[in-house]
């Protein structure tokens, strides 16, 4: 879908245990959201 909208990349920010699925379908890590307490408990891939 991303790709018929034009865009040649897709931003994610996932649940730590998710990272894995994400790299399994070509996802590639390029950064760390930090935690913004209290609403998300922990630093996002």
């Amino acid at each position: 879908e991303a790709r018929a909208a034009g865009l040649d990349r897709v931003k994610v920010v996932s649940h730590v245990p998710a990272e894995d699925f994400y790299h399994r379908v070509g996802a590639v890590r390029t950064g760390t959201a930090l935690a913004n307490p209290p609403a998300v408990p922990t630093t996002r891939p």
